[in-house]
C-alpha cells in the first residue's frame, strides 16, 4: 500500500506472476494453489499480464532473445478460468469496491 503514496493518483500497475526473468510458477504450484495465485493477480489494483503460455501452463522458461515458440499441446488448459477472472475485474462492483478502499485510506 505504500505504492500508493509513490505514484500519482491515476497509475495502472501490472501484476504479473512468470516473466522471462525466472521459473514459471507452473513449474513449483499446481492445482487449487495456482488458480488461487491467478486470482490473487487479478484482484490486486492494477492491469494483470498473462506471459505466453501461463494460459496452459507451460512450464518452459521462455528466452527474450530467441524465437520461442508455446508448446500449446499442454493438458493444463486455464485459458477459461483466466478469462472468467478477467470479465469479473471488469464488472463496475469491483471498481467501485477498489475506489472506496484506496480512496478511503490515509497514507501520510
Amino acid at each position: 500500500l505504500n505504492q500508493e503514496s509513490r505514484y500519482k493518483t491515476d497509475y495502472v500497475k501490472i501484476r504479473y506472476l512468470d516473466n522471462h526473468d525466472r521459473e514459471r510458477v507452473a513449474n513449483f504450484k499446481s492445482g487449487s494453489n495456482l488458480m488461487n495465485l491467478w486470482a490473487l493477480n487479478f484482484y490486486l489494483k492494477g492491469a494483470s499480464f498473462v506471459y505466453a503460455g501461463d494460459e496452459v501452463c507451460d512450464p518452459h522458461l521462455p528466452s527474450l532473445f530467441e524465437i520461442d515458440e508455446v508448446n500449446w499441446d499442454f493438458n493444463k488448459d486455464i485459458s477459461n478460468f483466466i478469462k472468467t477472472l478477467a470479465n469479473i475485474k471488469k464488472k463496475e462492483i469491483l471498481d467501485s469496491i477498489f475506489d472506496y478502499y484506496y480512496e478511503k485510506k490515509d497514507y501520510f
